[in-house]
Protein backbone atom coordinates (compact mmCIF):
# COMPACT_ATOMS: atom_id res chain seq x y z
CA UNK A 1 0.00 0.00 0.00
CA UNK A 2 1.31 3.51 -0.65
CA UNK A 3 1.21 6.11 2.05
CA UNK A 4 -0.64 8.89 1.55
CA UNK A 5 -1.20 12.33 3.32
CA UNK A 6 -3.96 14.25 3.94
CA UNK A 7 -3.83 18.03 2.93
CA UNK A 8 -6.23 19.82 5.39
CA UNK A 9 -7.29 23.04 5.32
CA UNK A 10 -5.41 25.55 7.84
CA UNK A 11 -8.17 27.57 9.51
CA UNK A 12 -11.16 24.39 9.32
CA UNK A 13 -9.22 21.58 9.40
CA UNK A 14 -11.26 20.27 6.66
CA UNK A 15 -9.55 17.48 4.32
CA UNK A 16 -8.98 19.16 1.33
CA UNK A 17 -6.64 16.71 -0.63
CA UNK A 18 -4.17 14.60 -0.23
CA UNK A 19 -0.20 13.32 -1.58
CA UNK A 20 1.15 10.76 -1.72
CA UNK A 21 4.75 8.50 -2.94
CA UNK A 22 4.51 4.95 -4.31
CA UNK A 23 6.30 2.46 -6.79
CA UNK A 24 9.04 2.93 -4.00
CA UNK A 25 12.61 1.01 -4.82
CA UNK A 26 14.63 1.65 -2.00
CA UNK A 27 17.31 -0.39 -4.09
CA UNK A 28 17.12 2.47 -6.55
CA UNK A 29 16.89 5.18 -4.33
CA UNK A 30 13.46 5.77 -6.59
CA UNK A 31 10.02 6.64 -6.47
CA UNK A 32 6.81 8.35 -7.73
CA UNK A 33 4.70 11.04 -6.00
CA UNK A 34 1.01 12.42 -7.03
CA UNK A 35 -0.93 15.16 -5.33
CA UNK A 36 -4.93 15.44 -5.86
CA UNK A 37 -6.48 19.02 -4.26
CA UNK A 38 -10.35 19.46 -4.55
CA UNK A 39 -11.24 21.88 -6.99
CA UNK A 40 -12.20 24.99 -4.12
CA UNK A 41 -9.12 25.14 -3.36
CA UNK A 42 -6.76 25.20 -6.63
CA UNK A 43 -4.90 27.96 -7.28
CA UNK A 44 -4.27 28.89 -3.32
CA UNK A 45 -0.42 27.55 -3.45
CA UNK A 46 -1.79 24.27 -0.94
CA UNK A 47 -0.83 21.49 -3.12
CA UNK A 48 2.46 23.26 -4.14
CA UNK A 49 3.28 23.69 -0.22
CA UNK A 50 2.00 19.84 0.77
CA UNK A 51 3.83 18.43 -1.99
CA UNK A 52 7.43 20.33 -1.19
CA UNK A 53 6.61 18.57 2.81
CA UNK A 54 6.21 15.55 1.05
CA UNK A 55 9.73 15.45 -1.40
CA UNK A 56 10.78 16.72 2.27
CA UNK A 57 10.27 13.60 3.62
CA UNK A 58 11.25 11.43 0.62
CA UNK A 59 14.88 13.42 0.26
CA UNK A 60 15.68 12.95 4.25
CA UNK A 61 13.75 10.76 5.89
CA UNK A 62 13.44 7.83 2.82
CA UNK A 63 16.98 8.60 1.34
CA UNK A 64 15.52 8.78 -1.95
CA UNK A 65 17.56 10.51 -4.97
CA UNK A 66 14.90 10.46 -7.73
CA UNK A 67 11.65 11.29 -7.12
CA UNK A 68 8.93 10.72 -10.51
CA UNK A 69 5.84 12.21 -11.30
CA UNK A 70 4.15 11.23 -14.13
CA UNK A 71 1.51 13.66 -15.65
CA UNK A 72 -0.90 13.69 -18.34
CA UNK A 73 -0.37 15.84 -20.57
CA UNK A 74 -3.75 17.58 -20.95
CA UNK A 75 -3.41 17.96 -16.98
CA UNK A 76 -1.82 21.54 -17.52
CA UNK A 77 -1.93 22.74 -13.58
CA UNK A 78 -0.09 19.31 -12.58
CA UNK A 79 2.79 19.90 -14.80
CA UNK A 80 2.88 23.64 -13.59
CA UNK A 81 2.91 21.95 -10.10
CA UNK A 82 5.61 19.66 -11.21
CA UNK A 83 7.58 22.82 -12.62
CA UNK A 84 6.96 25.44 -10.05
CA UNK A 85 9.11 22.39 -7.45
CA UNK A 86 11.66 22.07 -9.33
CA UNK A 87 10.93 18.72 -11.47
CA UNK A 88 12.18 18.42 -15.24
CA UNK A 89 11.01 17.48 -18.01
CA UNK A 90 12.41 13.87 -19.03
CA UNK A 91 9.88 12.85 -21.79
CA UNK A 92 6.66 11.14 -22.94
CA UNK A 93 5.87 7.54 -21.98
CA UNK A 94 3.40 6.22 -24.85
CA UNK A 95 0.60 4.83 -23.98
CA UNK A 96 1.84 3.87 -20.30
CA UNK A 97 -1.34 3.50 -18.36
CA UNK A 98 -4.50 2.28 -19.38
CA UNK A 99 -8.30 4.30 -18.13
CA UNK A 100 -11.26 2.81 -18.94
CA UNK A 101 -9.65 0.44 -21.36
CA UNK A 102 -8.11 3.05 -23.74
CA UNK A 103 -4.30 3.80 -23.77
CA UNK A 104 -3.21 7.01 -22.05
CA UNK A 105 0.31 8.44 -22.45
CA UNK A 106 1.93 10.27 -19.39
CA UNK A 107 4.81 12.95 -19.49
CA UNK A 108 7.39 11.11 -17.49
CA UNK A 109 8.81 14.86 -14.64
CA UNK A 110 11.89 14.07 -12.30
CA UNK A 111 13.71 15.53 -9.65
CA UNK A 112 16.99 14.52 -8.31
CA UNK A 113 18.14 14.98 -4.38
CA UNK A 114 21.40 17.25 -5.57
CA UNK A 115 18.61 19.81 -7.52
CA UNK A 116 16.75 19.45 -4.24
CA UNK A 117 19.69 20.44 -2.31
CA UNK A 118 20.45 22.94 -3.72
CA UNK A 119 17.30 24.67 -4.12
CA UNK A 120 16.55 23.57 -0.11
CA UNK A 121 19.75 23.39 1.66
Amino acid sequence: MAPAFAVVGRETGQFIGMVNYHWRQPWNRRLAVGWILARPWWGQGLAAEATHALLGHCFTALGTHRVEAHIEPDNTASIRLAERVGFRYEGMMRDWAFVADQPRDMLLYALLRPDWSVAHD
